[in-house]
């Protein structure tokens, strides 16, 4: 009984090793797309690593491709998420933070009346 308990808990382990492995084969994919100027692709590629394995620095890099290929709705959603996340280093708030001010400078300004 004792090492069917322990033969369970190996290969529930041995998943979780394959399940972060694919999302980080995932997000390797999505960032070579990102750095050949594939940006739609790469989202796809991020996308898909997130649902496996969320990932603080996944989800800056999939706000960095939805903010280059000019979906700045959901990129500054990526970026707000980061913000609000108690597990993000502060390092990647603050180019998190930097890059949604761009965004918001960016965007026109409407009159106030």
């Amino acid at each position: 009984m004792v090492l069917r308990i322990i033969l369970v808990f190996i290969s529930a382990v041995q998943c979780q090793i394959s399940f972060s492995q694919s999302a980080k084969l995932k997000a390797a994919i999505g960032s070579d797309l990102y750095a050949d100027s594939l940006y739609e692709e790469s989202i796809d590629f991020y996308n898909e690593s997130l649902k496996i394995a969320p990932n603080n620095d996944f989800t800056f890099n999939l706000a960095n491709s939805y903010l280059q290929s000019g979906d700045l709705e959901n990129a500054k959603k990526a970026y707000s998420q980061l913000l609000n996340s108690s597990s993000a280093s502060d390092d990647l708030k603050a180019k998190a933070a930097y890059n949604l001010s761009l965004i918001h400078i960016s965007e026109p300004t409407r009159p106030l009346y």
